[in-house]
């Protein structure tokens, strides 16, 4: 796994044959609170190169970071609109 430092947006990258999903939730486990610092400074992760197919797979990703209840369901076209 490797880090991009050089982008508005901070991208984990995978390494090699290191893509699975059980990898990648492996990862965000041990380096969940570093991941959601570079969240809220860089306003947005990108992953690249995992086997994330589906939003099953993602809810999982996500919950690996931001366990419980700081997920908040999406309710599709509502948001916070000016």
């Amino acid at each position: 796994m490797s880090d991009d430092h050089g982008s508005l947006l901070h991208v984990v990258r995978a390494d090699g044959a290191a893509t699975s999903l059980d990898h990648l939730g492996a990862l965000l486990s041990s380096r969940a609170e570093d991941l959601q610092n570079k969240l809220f400074l860089h306003g947005g992760l990108l992953f690249r190169g995992f086997d994330v197919e589906s939003p099953t797979h993602f809810k999982r990703v996500l919950s690996e970071i931001f366990p419980g209840s700081m997920l908040q369901p999406y309710v599709g076209g509502v948001g916070f609109k000016r």
